[in-house]
C-alpha cells in the first residue's frame, strides 16, 4: 500500500518546476515492509523519469532504519534527513 502511494506521489511530481526537490515523508514500518526495497523505491522513479536525485526522504527515525538495512543513503543519490 505504502509503495502504491509513494508511486502515486511520484507520478504526480511531474507538476513540479525542472529542478524542484521532491520531499516524502516515509514511516520505518514501509521500510521494513518485505516489498520495500531499493530497487523497488528506483523502479517506481524511473518509471515516471523522475531523478533520484530531487528525492529527499523525510523521517527521523526512518534514517535509522535505513542504516540499520544497510541503506543509508540509496545509490548514493537519495538525501535522507
Amino acid at each position: 500500500m505504502d509503495l502504491m502511494c509513494l508511486e502515486t506521489i511520484v507520478a504526480g511530481a511531474e507538476r513540479l518546476p525542472a529542478g524542484a526537490f521532491l520531499s516524502v515523508n516515509i514511516s520505518p514500518a514501509t521500510l521494513e515492509a518485505p516489498e520495500f526495497s531499493t530497487a523497488a523505491l528506483l523502479s517506481i522513479l524511473a518509471k515516471y523519469g523522475f531523478s533520484p536525485e530531487r528525492l529527499v526522504l523525510a523521517g527521523g527515525t526512518a534514517a535509522a532504519v535505513f542504516a540499520e538495512r544497510g541503506m543509508g543513503v540509496l545509490d548514493g543519490r537519495v538525501a535522507i534527513v
